[in-house]
């Protein structure tokens, strides 16, 4: 069996550089090998090259999907230990209700 990574649901803000410049967004589920994006703007292109910027450093990602403002990317290196926990740690810092109307839908 793969090997598959567990998706750990997430709520982060993010700015995503790519053509044609800066645009925000969120992460809403994240494994060291891609994440799902909400995105404030529409959707990315087809198989888009993207910085996402986490802990002052941008990691290139690539748009493996698209639809309805979300899309997912897959990383080109493994996201770093500090960059994942960054992320993660980051809902801890939303209070129990609103993660779990977060969670829920």
């Amino acid at each position: 069996m793969k090997y598959r990574p567990r998706r750990r649901v997430t709520s982060f803000d993010v700015v995503l550089k790519a053509e044609p410049g800066a645009r925000h967004a969120k992460i809403v589920d994240v494994t060291e090998a891609g994440a799902r994006l909400q995105l404030d703007f529409g959707n990315l292109e087809n198989g888009a090259e993207v910085g996402i910027g986490i802990c002052g450093r941008d990691h290139m990602a690539k748009e493996v999907w698209t639809r309805d403002g979300e899309a997912g990317v897959a990383f080109g290196r493994p996201l770093p230990l500090d960059a994942l926990s960054t992320i993660l740690h980051s809902m801890k810092r939303i209070t129990p209700q609103k993660k779990r109307r977060f969670l829920m839908g």
